[in-house]
């Protein structure tokens, strides 16, 4: 009997740096949308996320770090571009950068 086999696609892990705009508002903006950053990032299926947070300088926020899974680096720039954080100017699209990530110890 000839048996197919479902083979898998392995994603690729991404680091998402994000930092925000510095701009005195910024902060005001970041908190008007958090709520729908979250949700955001808790519902969507298939769910790309391993891990984000706040990166905090001085005591500040200063923007996010995030640990990604996609097929490709266009669909995780694409996924950061439609975050509220991105469309409601929280996150500076001239200082961000997207690297593949190989995970070298995990707990």
């Amino acid at each position: 009997m000839l048996q197919l086999l479902k083979t898998q696609t392995r994603r690729i892990t991404f680091l998402c740096y994000l930092p925000d705009y510095k701009d005195p508002e910024c902060l005001q903006r970041r908190l008007k949308v958090r709520e729908l950053h979250l949700k955001r990032a808790q519902e969507h299926k298939p769910h790309p996320l391993q891990m984000g947070g706040a990166m905090i300088k001085d005591g500040k926020m200063a923007g996010s770090v995030l640990l990604m899974d996609f097929d490709s680096i266009q669909e995780c720039r694409d996924w950061v571009k439609q975050d509220p954080y991105y469309l409601n100017k929280v996150w500076d699209p001239q200082q961000m950068d997207i690297f593949e990530y190989k995970i070298a110890i995990k707990q």
